[in-house]
């Protein structure tokens, strides 16, 4: 079983409890077969993160984001079938309760710009910039503190 208790969430068998959570709004505590994911930032990290994110069982990618209609990871994606949007975080704004989770895979002074709205509506960010935001997270040393936070810094 995979646990992110902090966040009040815990997976086994490809299933996804959803429990008391800070981060989660209470209306949404259940068990759930899917993490609404969304993934703002089209470049190569964002690409990589969604490839991946389309094979998992238990994640549904709700939107990828980036600001330009024609670069090639909206179009890759757009082909393959995903929810696309060109307007970056301006979407995340108009739809407050789209997801979960999202991935942050822009620049570090967009992450930071970007944390302050994804903090406001309670949503859990993975920021894969050097933004620095939240919390630094080794998963093998610290990730035990890292899911208190609602904005995880990756260090890859």
């Amino acid at each position: 079983m995979f646990s992110l208790s902090g966040w009040g969430l815990e997976l086994s068998s490809n299933r996804l409890e959803v429990t008391e959570s800070k981060h989660i709004p209470e209306a949404c505590h259940s068990t759930v077969t899917t993490l609404r994911v969304g993934i703002i930032g089209t470049g190569n990290i964002g690409c990589d993160i969604l490839l991946k994110l389309l094979r998992a069982k238990f994640v549904s990618v709700e939107i990828f984001c980036g600001r330009r209609a024609e670069s090639p990871g909206l179009l890759m994606a757009a082909e393959k079938g995903v929810n696309c949007s060109d307007r970056g975080i301006t979407y995340f704004i108009d739809n407050p309760n789209c997801c979960d989770l999202v991935y942050d895979c822009t620049s570090a002074v967009d992450a930071k710009r970007n944390a302050i709205f994804f903090k406001a509506q309670g949503v859990i960010v993975i920021d894969l910039t050097p933004a620095k935001v939240g919390i630094l997270c080794v998963p093998c040393i610290n990730v035990e503190e890292a899911r208190k936070h609602g904005n995880i810094n990756m260090i890859t």
